[in-house]
């Protein structure tokens, strides 16, 4: 049918037609035209020469109907598409039935991907676990002394959600908090005496509280005292806790070399962050604005870098939804023997082999089972190498099973495909950036040519 779409159609909508109708449009006369229905849009071409062509895009429906015979009226039965900016008759099908099913059914399975990629996209954003259903959204607003702020208030098991409405996602208000950590919520007044309440969700151990605006606020107070009640285990994490840079992680740095103003741009880079945190608060349910995004691109102090990434990446969401997850899968893979398990135990004496912590018992029994935890989770990754360096890093920095979660991440929502048998990701990005040095870098690849250096091995 593709080939089939009139040259208006092409013009105006770069995309595969999936159904043609000969209908007439119906204003004050009939206009006879074809209709075509495709992935994204619905397009009418004027057959009379008129050029009265259009093209509706299928976000903009929010109801298609089919009317009978209008009463004392030459107007056959018609089916009408409505949108926000007006409504359009068309009439004269062959068969005004399949007609009207077959431009319906169309229309829906859009809503349905629509729906699914919206869900998709915004659990994306707010880096939450693939495994965490969004069981309600609300349209509200959310006020703060610096303004208000159009978006999605989004109920899951486990967290109340805000998302701001924005095309650049970078730019965006969002936050994720807790249930377990919320203490109490409640409906305010406006200071306008204009009937309009606020929800006031207010945490525990801190004077923090989030204010929004919503029409269905009755719904959503119930909904959400569903769920604090359900989430009964407690968040042990209310804030960062920059003790983490031990003694392991300063062996590990011992004989890096650098600048004399290295330790005041770190300093300064701390209390830009400190300042952050004063304002839009601290651990999970911290509110990510364009200055997060701004001040990390910048610069992360090795203090606060692990603590960042487990926040950016979405570990602490992982951590916090399944807070048993990692000490029962030990238990319950206690004894078992697989491959994966060999070839962790080959590679932990040749992790760092000159860190006395790394090569100590306490050390290999961590890394062992942080690395054994996962391969039960993804028997189909199991061990990769180089997990075992990943895991490590990370265990200077933070609490065992805060590593696990980070490792999880990484694998499994940042770099997927990257921890494979057959590295797939990897090859393919060490190609591409073997292009790229060639058409903007032209002396250090012609460099890197003289001396023979690869960056991807087949």
């Amino acid at each position: 049918r593709s080939s089939a779409a009139s040259d208006v159609y092409k013009r105006q909508v770069y995309e595969r037609v999936l159904e043609t109708f000969v209908c007439s449009l119906w204003k004050t006369f009939f206009l006879p035209g074809t209709l075509y229905v495709s992935d994204n849009h619905v397009c009418f071409e004027d057959l009379t020469g008129v050029s009265n062509n259009f093209t509706i895009p299928m976000r903009e429906i929010f109801e298609i109907k089919k009317n009978p015979p209008a009463a004392f009226s030459l107007v056959p039965a018609s089916v009408q598409i409505c949108t926000a900016k007006g409504d359009y008759w068309f009439t004269s099908f062959s068969n005004i039935d399949e007609s009207f099913s077959g431009i319906e059914k169309f229309w829906k399975m859009k809503q349905i991907v629509t729906s699914a990629l919206k869900v998709k996209t915004s659990r994306e954003s707010l880096r939450l676990p693939v495994d965490e259903p969004i069981i309600k959204e609300y349209q509200a607003t959310f006020y703060r002394k610096i303004g208000s702020f159009e978006g999605v208030m989004l109920i899951t098991n486990n967290f109340l959600c805000f998302l701001e409405n924005r095309k650049v996602s970078v730019f965006r208000h969002k936050f994720v908090v807790p249930f377990a950590l919320i203490d109490e919520f409640s409906r305010s007044p406006s200071i306008n005496h204009d009937n309009t309440y606020f929800l006031i969700v207010r945490l525990k151990g801190t004077e923090k509280s989030f204010a929004f605006m919503l029409k269905d606020l009755e719904t959503a107070m119930k909904e959400i005292a569903e769920r604090k009640q359900a989430a009964s285990k407690p968040v042990s994490l209310l804030s960062w806790d920059v003790s983490c840079i031990t003694e392991h992680f300063q062996e590990y740095m011992t004989g890096y070399v650098f600048s004399a103003s290295f330790p005041v741009r770190q300093e300064e880079t701390r209390k830009r962050f400190e300042k952050y945190f004063e304002t839009n608060g601290e651990f999970i349910s911290m509110i990510h604005t364009k200055d997060l995004t701004s001040l990390c691109r910048l610069d992360i102090p090795w203090k606060l870098s692990a603590h960042m990434w487990s926040y950016c990446s979405g570990a602490l969401a992982h951590k916090v939804s399944k807070p048993d997850y990692y000490s029962s899968i030990l238990q319950q893979n206690e004894g078992r023997e697989s491959l994966a398990l060999r070839e962790i135990e080959k590679d932990l004496p040749r992790t760092f082999p000159n860190h006395s912590f790394v090569q100590s018992e306490e050390g290999l029994s961590i890394m062992r089972r942080i690395l054994t935890a996962y391969s039960w989770r993804n028997p189909t990754v199991g061990y990769c190498q180089s997990m075992n360096y990943v895991c490590t890093f990370f265990l200077f920095l933070l609490p065992e099973e805060q590593v696990f979660w980070l490792l999880c991440t990484i694998c499994e929502d940042l770099l997927p495909n990257y921890y494979s048998h057959d590295m797939v990701e990897p090859r393919v990005d060490a190609m591409a950036l073997e292009k790229l040095l060639e058409m903007h870098l032209p002396e250090v690849w012609q460099k890197k040519k003289k001396k023979k250096k690869v960056l991807c091995v087949d």
